[in-house]
């Protein structure tokens, strides 16, 4: 699960998070480009020069990954609730999760688009460069954009306009400056990659408008909320309005958790799995993509609550620019003029955009 915006306020003036009084503002935003950045390096280190029968199963990544996101949310919200508890956590948790199964029902989708999401990721980053993919996926800027011009009905400015031109001008250069500079690692498809990672930008782009407009809806209510107006829910554990964000992350995560264990893991790589294990090729660089995939979208979520959609794009631009620095430095990756000037363009498209 990638880039889940919330609209759910979570600090009050002093900007520090309530049960950890730490200043998360900051925090986060520093974690956003380092998740940026990371993910997409350790995406391709995993994955560069290996055949097909040396690779992990990415389908297991994405699995791992959710769980660990759903613990983490049931960590925090636990943190949250008046009585810290497991009584209260359990109430919690078989009132959002089950007693909420309308609500629940409908973040299915949202959910089966990121599952698809995340596993074009993998593709994408075996056949591209982690700059290149980098900078192409803040495409998905655009899809949000036209998605929410059509779904939601939103007005965009000139200067958002503007900034959306000068993001394609740019991810095309970096597109025909990676497919004109250098020929394909061995195994890597360029042409593969882009489809995969254009692919993943317009799911990523439907999944987070379509999640918007569910959450404002209107009679967006569970039943226990209109008991707690009566006065008949004082036996209940009711979650704070600060602990939503972890509400919903954990509601879509169970989902997303489910649809790769069936879809992906069981369904689609149920043979591999029986003959090699599901857990083949795992090394701690593996582990460790596994943690830093995890964190993507709590992070997101965190940083536009917390900080807002301006510093959410420097920070974007920020592990931009970083990822490009760590391919050359560490990937023997060649920068073109072309390619400077695309990245250029994406980089500041993504700041104006976000003003």
């Amino acid at each position: 699960m990638t880039n889940v915006i919330l609209n759910i306020p979570l600090t009050g003036a002093t900007g520090v998070d309530a049960p950890t009084g730490l200043p998360v503002k900051q925090l986060s935003l520093m974690a956003l480009v380092f998740q940026n950045s990371a993910v997409t390096l350790i995406m391709r280190y995993t994955v560069a020069g290996l055949t097909k029968e040396e690779r992990y199963l990415p389908s297991m990544v994405v699995l791992l990954s959710e769980l660990l996101k759903s613990f983490v949310c049931v960590s925090i919200l636990a943190l949250y609730l008046p009585e810290r508890n497991f009584t209260s956590l359990r109430r919690v948790l078989y009132r959002e999760l089950i007693g909420n199964s309308r609500e629940m029902l409908k973040l299915s989708i949202p959910a089966l688009l990121y599952l698809i999401q995340n596993n074009l990721q993998f593709i994408a980053s075996s056949n591209l460069d982690p700059a290149t993919f980098q900078v192409t996926y803040q495409l998905k800027i655009l899809t949000t954009a036209l998605f929410s011009v059509m779904m939601l009905r939103k007005t965009l400015n000139p200067l958002k306009w503007m900034s959306l031109v000068m993001l394609t001008i740019g991810i095309g250069l970096v597109q025909v400056s990676t497919n004109t500079s250098s020929p394909a690692d061995e195994g890597q498809n360029n042409v593969q990659g882009l489809v995969a990672v254009l692919s993943a930008c317009i799911l990523s782009g439907l999944a987070g408008v379509y999640f918007e407009k569910l959450l404002k809806a209107p009679n967006n209510r569970s039943k226990l909320d209109d008991l707690q107006e009566k006065g008949k829910a004082n036996s209940i554990a009711l979650v704070p309005e600060d602990a939503q964000l972890w509400v919903r992350s954990l509601q879509l995560s169970v989902w997303s958790t489910f649809l790769a264990l069936f879809l992906t893991v069981i369904w689609k790589d149920g043979k591999e799995v029986l003959e090699y294990g599901p857990f083949r090729n795992f090394t701690p660089v593996v582990w460790l993509l596994v943690a830093v995939h995890a964190l993507g979208g709590i992070i997101v979520g965190i940083v536009v609550k917390y900080a807002d959609n301006i510093l959410k794009g420097f920070a974007t631009s920020v592990s931009i620019l970083l990822s490009t620095a760590l391919s050359v430095l560490l990937m023997n990756f060649a920068i073109t003029g072309v390619f400077l000037l695309g990245t250029s363009l994406v980089v500041a498209a993504t700041y104006l955009y976000s003003l």
